[in-house]
């Protein structure tokens, strides 16, 4: 079966850059491969009202999480709340690798955002299941 021209375009330029493929790095490695390409990409950031980093006590641990507000947010205007689990496998991904997308594509949608962050006990291990969020956004 042939690949995707978009995805064999997405190949070509992480070779062209020196990058290696993930399957290659172990996940420290991966990490820090997928913040640098972040940050070398230099994309414009999108405006929102407001983005504020805070926690929420979770079964295991405080939770960190970004806040996303709309401009005009708060008040007593009640507005719809969305959790978002941002990419990267569990393992590569974090807030400022996942930024753009919730600022792009929620920043119209007149809602508030609660992007979760992975929690990293130690690398071979798996994350704590963080569904508790979406309980807890429903009480808030």
């Amino acid at each position: 079966m042939a690949m995707k021209p978009q995805l064999v375009e997405l190949l070509e330029a992480m070779k062209a850059l020196g990058l290696k493929p993930m399957h290659e790095l172990s996940p420290v490695d991966a990490r820090a491969q997928m913040e640098a390409g972040v940050k070398a990409r230099n994309a414009p950031i999108v405006e929102v009202g407001s983005v504020e980093e805070s926690t929420i006590p979770g079964p295991g641990g405080d939770i960190p999480v970004r806040i996303y507000r709309p401009d005009g947010a708060g008040g007593s205007r009640s507005l719809g709340a969305l959790v978002y689990y941002h990419g990267g496998g569990h393992v590569i991904g974090s807030f400022d690798t996942h930024d753009s997308l919730p600022r792009a594509t929620f920043r119209d949608a007149n809602i508030v955002l609660l992007s979760v962050d992975h929690r990293v006990v130690r690398t071979e291990q798996r994350r704590a299941g963080n569904a508790y969020l979406s309980l807890w956004s429903r009480q808030h």
